[in-house]
């Protein structure tokens, strides 16, 4: 679904990044798996889908990737460290992570349907300096998960940290 402004994907955002449900804590001591006291819905959803995938499917869960774990320590501020957690454990925190630098950004620029923006994306091409691009666009529609789409059609769009208001 998408929004006419910054309001309603910012609350959705963060309703998915809040603390996890008491039907997730009550399955999580079912199933004898430690959840912390504020553990994040996203993050709590993976550890208990990593629980039952053995059972249900006969298969192991995946290790992270070195890529995961590589961006995530990018991110991480608080946690210590993310050796041993899975790939779909790794896959929630960078979900979790980039959420809340989207709902930050949306909070910044307050968009709305019709405000123009410049959007900046830089591309490194094989043997070749970085080069930057920067386009001016309007926004369309603002996507519950923070993605700020543009007039004109066929998906186009960015993401907040990619925009800055062009009144600014």
């Amino acid at each position: 679904m998408a929004y006419t402004d910054w309001r309603e994907p910012v609350r959705l955002l963060e309703e998915t990044n809040g603390p996890a449900t008491p039907e997730q804590h009550d399955l999580a001591i079912l199933l004898g798996i430690p959840l912390r006291h504020g553990e994040h819905r996203k993050i709590a959803t993976a550890l208990l889908a990593d629980r039952v995938e053995p059972a249900i499917y006969g298969r192991e869960v995946s290790p992270a990737t070195s890529q995961q774990l590589a961006f995530l320590e990018k991110f991480a501020k608080k946690e210590s460290s993310f050796g041993g957690v899975s790939k779909r454990v790794a896959s929630a925190w960078i979900d979790y992570y980039l959420a809340e630098q989207a709902i930050a950004d949306l909070r910044a620029l307050r968009l709305e349907r019709g405000d123009r923006v410049i959007k900046t994306e830089q591309f490194t091409f094989e043997g070749e300096s970085p080069s930057t691009f920067v386009h001016s666009h309007t926004v369309s529609s603002i996507g519950a998960n923070g993605r700020v789409y543009f007039t004109g059609g066929n998906g186009a769009g960015g993401w907040p940290s990619q925009l800055r208001s062009e009144s600014a």
